[in-house]
């Protein structure tokens, strides 16, 4: 790697968290797709309409740190010539960006080596990076602190540093490496007394099985339990937890398939609700200590009790009516949760009684595909992008919250 490609690299890293605040990615993708920096799944992901606009711009810069050098240079070549976020510009390249406004172009090409040089050297100094909060819009590691160091060479913090892509294990959940990666508890209810049968949901369970056990997790598949089987069912995984060596599982999935109501609960097959957000709570650090450090991962799929038909499509209701992120908010020591919804508030899911649902589907395309190497929050973006854009007429978008506090991948060894 030559060392104008090492800078652009560290460049791009020690400005993370500013540009994951203030990057428009709408302004560069059609550009980097164009001369093939971006492949057709990037583009997808990077312009969906249900995405918020901070989540897709650390989605982008993710992708950057992960795409070649050259790519990384493009970028920043978009970001001094079509000036389209000065800000940007200002903060990246201030030497250059001063010179945008004061110097004829004949003489800036002549100097595009040194203000680089000395772009780069004013950031470092500016910029080293520190923790930073996620939020509900996906994987957050951001930095940006202080610091009058002015060796352009030490732009990270030794404990986060990814300076060359690499990722380094202390950003990482820690999976095991031997035997299995996780432990997935699977629920299908399919069958119900007072509501229509969930058509299509056999296939979505087949599906979801096979999937975690090609990721080496032990799988525990569960079908048509009523109200109070599900809290059992629940309540022994807790107490399992609770048995496990401390290296034996790495990672908690929980799968539901089921209907739903309005007021936020899933449904036994005997008709009675469960309050998800009482399930969650049994897996805080406070009330498992087996899974305290240890990313807690709720996949739902519910759908509401009259099951409407529309065009032979099984119509699944959202599963609640609060802020998605209240649920998590609401439990203690709620570190370490992801949860992802098969559609957005106050919208439907659909599920073909053939096919299954669209956002099983997706799960199941996203994570064969990757074979978990793609990090959870992008994984769920990618599964946003896909589910949005399979029928023009019906949409469907999924959401998810996260607490995670580090990156999760859903295999046992760390992507190569």
């Amino acid at each position: 790697m030559s060392g104008d490609e090492k800078l652009a690299r560290s460049i791009l890293k020690s400005n993370y968290s500013y540009l994951v605040d203030e990057l428009d990615v709408q302004y560069y993708v059609n550009d980097l797709f164009q001369e093939d920096h971006l492949h057709d799944i990037d583009k997808t992901t990077l312009s969906s309409p249900t995405a918020q606009r901070r989540q897709l711009a650390q989605t982008f810069v993710d992708m950057m740190l992960r795409k070649p050098d050259a790519t990384i240079e493009k970028f920043f070549d978009l970001v001094k010539t079509k000036n389209r976020q000065p800000q940007i510009h200002k903060k990246l390249f201030p030497h250059s960006a001063a010179e945008v406004q004061t110097t004829p172009k004949t003489l800036r090409r002549g100097r595009k080596r040194q203000s680089k040089q000395a772009a780069a050297s004013s950031i470092s100094e500016e910029n080293t990076p520190t923790k930073k909060s996620r939020s509900c819009a996906g994987p957050g590691q951001g930095e940006s602190d202080e610091s009058d160091s002015s060796d352009s060479d030490s732009d990270t913090d030794d404990s986060t540093s990814d300076v060359d892509g690499s990722l380094n294990p202390l950003q990482v959940y820690p999976l095991p490496h031997h035997e299995r990666a996780g432990k997935v508890l699977i629920i299908n209810n399919i069958h119900f007394a007072n509501c229509p049968k969930r058509k299509g949901a056999s296939r979505d369970g087949k599906k979801t099985e096979k999937v975690f056990r090609s990721l080496k997790f032990d799988v525990d598949v569960q079908t048509d339990l009523n109200a109070s089987d599900m809290k059992k069912a629940f309540k022994t995984e807790k107490a399992d937890w609770e048995k496990y060596d401390e290296k034996q599982y790495g990672c908690f999935v929980a799968v539901i398939m089921t209907h739903g109501n309005k007021r936020g609960d899933i449904l036994g097959c005997d008709g009675q609700p469960v309050k998800l957000s009482k399930i969650l709570k049994k897996f805080s650090s406070s009330r498992c200590a087996g899974l305290k450090g240890k990313p807690k991962v709720f996949l739902i799929q519910a759908c509401r009790g009259d099951d409407e038909q529309k065009d032979g499509l099984g119509q699944d209701a959202n599963i609640d009516d609060l802020e998605v992120a209240d649920i998590v908010k609401s439990i203690p020591n709620a570190a370490d949760f992801f949860v992802g919804y098969a559609t957005g508030l106050g919208f439907v899911a659909y599920r073909h009684p053939s096919t299954g649902s669209r956002y099983v589907k997706e799960l199941f395309n996203v994570l064969s595909k990757s074979k978990g190497k793609t990090e959870i929050c992008e994984m769920h973006t990618h599964i946003n992008a896909r589910v949005g854009t399979l029928n023009r007429f019906e949409k469907q978008a999924p959401q998810f919250v996260s607490s995670l506090t580090k990156k999760l991948y859903l295999t046992k060894a760390y992507p190569n």
